[in-house]
């Protein structure tokens, strides 16, 4: 295994964030969501070369989207129901995953930062370019006021 970044952890993920919903996030291992079915985070170093990804399912975007910018939890579950998310909580979800960077970096990995978010069904083969020698954090996360959600990361 490179370590080229971090492998996040249930209390690092939790730790950033509780600092944007406030302390009573809850994150507890989760199950692995396969690229096509999720909205693809794509972390780079600083040379631009992939390291990571952050695959999260339509509810972890919404929620976590509508949590930022106050929008009422039935916005959020109808946008679910209807597969279509606002544009404000797709911008607010970039932040989300943004912060999450940190917990994939330390004093001695790659810098990584947050290339683009992009939209499930696209860019799927992303996930599959960090090649075999992979580690995978999965995480379930509970936003306060809103419901669950789920991340994966694939980490180089």
């Amino acid at each position: 295994m490179a370590n080229l970044c971090v492998k996040p952890t249930a209390e690092s993920v939790k730790e950033l964030l509780d600092a944007l919903f406030g302390n009573s996030v809850e994150v507890s291992e989760g199950t692995h969501i396969e690229a096509a079915d999720g909205y693809i985070a794509n972390y780079i170093s600083d040379e631009d070369k992939p390291i990571a990804t952050c695959v999260a399912n339509i509810d972890m975007v919404a929620y976590s989207g509508s949590i930022m910018m106050m929008i009422p939890k039935g916005g959020a579950d109808d946008a679910i129901d209807s597969k279509e998310l606002t544009e404000v909580m797709q911008e607010c979800y970039y932040e989300v995953v943004n912060i999450l960077s940190r917990a994939l970096m330390s004093a001695t990995s790659e810098h990584l930062r947050l290339e683009k978010v992009y939209p499930p069904g696209t860019n799927t083969e992303l996930v599959a370019s960090l090649g075999d020698d992979v580690e995978v954090a999965s995480f379930a996360v509970e936003i306060p006021g809103y419901g669950p959600g789920t991340i994966s990361f694939t980490l180089t």
